[in-house]
């Protein structure tokens, strides 16, 4: 196992393409518009950022394991990117090449002691990507994998926690939505910030909020990176912001997020109708504990595509306040 060198990307690009299913998903990922592993690999490494590592593991010249780690919106929060087993247990290979494009889950058989074959492997990866984050001041890792695979268990092991999991709903926007003239949505400004975060507070459970952030620095690390045409509006009633809606115009399919107030549930339908009065193929990933979010998303045509379960693991902040240190004086009498 070692830290990515520029020999190793070039080595896995030409001789040893990562095979296999990615078993990290990011949000860019459940995109169709995205590069061949290879390709993305190679431009990765060659800019030199220090904002993202990459683990490889070799079995003499045969590449048996990959893995990287990003930074998300800030230094306080990373995120496994990539994690290719393409030499280990079948067992591992629990995912969907495409969720949006196959419709649902798949299942493998797994024999009795197949997923004892390359834990330690994986457990190494795991760990040397969480140091190499906390060198750079990481709180924080986000792992998200498809749900029931050996991964999630294993992850466990190594410090991530299960905090919550997440439902991929796929549909057409258009036919069912129709704007809505009456709602008062408006873009979001920058100093909007803080009354964004407050909503999150209020609309996350306190388990859930343990993991992604309890302060403002923290939540704001630890938000996904969205694609700089994404349009945000919010919703505000009686002074305060009461909902947050995100369209994804640069991706397809439309990735769209709505955050709503708990006290907003009336509200609820007409924004997500003024969400999916927008044409096209949506996709939508919704948390566990938006469950009246995925209610009205069902009827109106969306189906579930795919599962998965969200991992954090929490790491010691290094504390950047000064100390006192003892030093010898010595007191004069006059």
């Amino acid at each position: 196992m070692q830290l990515r060198p520029i020999s190793d990307a070039l080595r896995c690009v030409l001789l040893n393409t990562p095979g296999g299913p990615n078993l990290a998903v990011t949000r860019d990922a459940l995109t169709s518009r995205r590069l061949p592993p290879s390709t993305a690999l190679l431009k990765e490494s060659l800019s030199h950022s220090k904002d993202r590592c990459t683990l490889v593991s070799w079995d003499g010249p045969r590449l048996r394991a990959l893995a990287s780690v990003r930074m998300r919106a800030g230094p306080r929060a990373w995120e496994i990117e990539r994690l290719y087993l393409p030499t280990l247990s079948p067992a591992f290979n629990y995912s969907p090449e495409s969720p949006l494009a196959t419709g649902g889950l798949r299942e493998v058989r797994r024999e009795a002691g197949d997923e004892g074959h390359g834990e330690k492997e994986l457990v190494d990866l795991l760990e040397g990507l969480a140091r190499y984050a906390g060198t750079r001041g990481a709180e924080r890792v986000f792992l998200r994998v498809p749900c029931d695979n050996p991964v999630a268990r294993i992850a466990q092991r190594t410090g991530f926690f299960p905090y919550f999991e997440e439902i991929l709903l796929q549909g057409n926007g258009g036919s069912v939505g129709q704007g809505r003239d009456d709602l008062s949505l408006r873009p979001r400004l920058p100093q909007a910030e803080y009354a964004l975060f407050q909503l999150y507070s209020a609309s996350t459970p306190s388990p859930v909020r343990s993991g992604l952030g309890m302060t403002f620095d923290q939540w704001k690390d630890s938000r996904d990176i969205r694609g700089s045409k994404a349009k945000e509006e919010v919703y505000e009633h009686d002074g305060r912001i009461g909902a947050w809606l995100v369209s994804g115009f640069s991706t397809r399919p439309a990735q769209m997020e709505l955050v709503a107030h708990p006290n907003e549930g009336e509200a609820l339908s007409g924004l997500l109708d003024h969400a999916l009065a927008r044409k096209g193929v949506q996709a939508w990933l919704v948390p566990e504990y938006q469950e009246a979010l995925r209610e009205l998303l069902i009827p109106r045509g969306f189906r579930e595509v795919a599962h998965y379960s969200m991992l954090i693991k929490t790491l010691a902040a290094r504390v950047k306040s000064p100390s006192l240190t003892p030093v010898e004086a010595r007191v004069w009498q006059l």
